[in-house]
Order: C-alpha cells, then structure tokens, then sequence
C-alpha cells in the first residue's frame, strides 16, 4: 500500500501502518464493488501480520481484521468462481483465526460469517450443515446474540431452523436470545 512504500521510503514513525490503517483498508475493500475484493482484503490481512511478524508491533491482527475478510466475502459479487474463491478464503480466514492467538471470534465474526454462508452457499444441505456448524461454535463460546439468529431465520426455511436450534421455531416471527439456552448467550 502506499503507506507501506512511504515508511519504507522515508521511515518516518508517523507513517508506520499499524492495526487502525490496515482495518481500515481491508474495510475500504470490503465495502467495494470490486472485482476479486476478498483475495484483496485477505492480502491485506497477510501484508499485516507479515508486518507485525517483522517487528512492527503496532500492526499486531485482531478479531476485527478478521471478521473485515469475512465481510468482504460475505459481500463479494460475480460469478459462481467469484464466490467459489471468497468462501474458500472466509473459510480459511475463519479457521485461521480461531488457531491463532490473535483473539477469540466473537458474535459479529460469527454472524458475518453465517452470513457468507447465507450469500455464497446455494439454499440446501451444504448451507445448513455450514450454518449449523457456525451456530454450535458460537453456542460453545456463549456467542449466540439476536444477530446471530436473525441471520440464520432469515438464511433457512422454518424446517431447516427446526433441525438446528433447540427450541421451537414455528410459528414465531422473530427467535431471540429468550428462546435459547442461557449458555449460549452467557459471553455476551
């Protein structure tokens, strides 16, 4: 990035990238309409850790890096290889996170990426089993918020949300943290 060039050039400490310029260009990427912005927020994300690993302390990832890829796929546009290539970088974004020490998702990581699931994944089988995954991961770490739920009501039919969530669901408008377990939300 052009910060990046201008520390390199004049190493000058005020033009050093740190966490707050690089969420902010994997965010700009994110709320772009352009073509390949999920490989571009990921790069981002790489070119920031490869800088905290080189030294730069300032440039350390956190949660919300993170959860700006996912965003960035969660919001990619095109054609079928388009959305094929953002999933499969949210998927190794997620797991990514949850192996590093970089911070815990938390239910804005988690509704972001059922909602990449809900955007790039066809209605059926794959998009359940995929959502339903997200949801016993958030529901383990007591991330389960009214986004979170109303992403996966709004995402699956009335039977597939059945199949998933522990309470009953038919019938109701809007399922909220009141019709889960306490658990589930106990980390909020």
């Amino acid at each position: 990035t052009t910060l990046e060039r201008l520390y390199d050039t004049y190493q000058d400490s005020s033009m050093r990238p740190s966490v707050v310029s690089y969420c902010a260009a994997i965010n700009a990427w994110a709320k772009s309409k352009a073509f390949g912005k999920a490989r571009k927020a990921r790069e981002t994300l790489d070119r920031m850790i490869d800088a905290y690993k080189d030294g730069n302390e300032d440039a350390r990832p956190n949660v919300s890096a993170f959860t700006a890829v996912l965003n960035a796929c969660a919001f990619t546009q095109g054609d079928t290889v388009e959305k094929m290539e953002a999933l499969q970088i949210a998927t190794k974004t997620y797991k990514e996170l949850y192996a590093s020490d970089y911070g815990d998702p938390n239910q804005f990581t988690f509704a972001t990426f059922l909602r990449v699931c809900s955007n790039i994944i066809p209605p059926g089988p794959q998009r359940v089993s995929s959502m339903d995954s997200v949801l016993k991961q958030a529901a383990r770490q007591g991330k389960v918020d009214d986004l979170v739920l109303k992403i996966l009501q709004s995402s699956l039919s009335a039977e597939e949300l059945q199949t998933i969530l522990p309470c009953k669901t038919s019938g109701k408008k809007k399922i909220t943290t009141n019709d889960i377990p306490d658990d589930w939300s106990s980390s909020l």
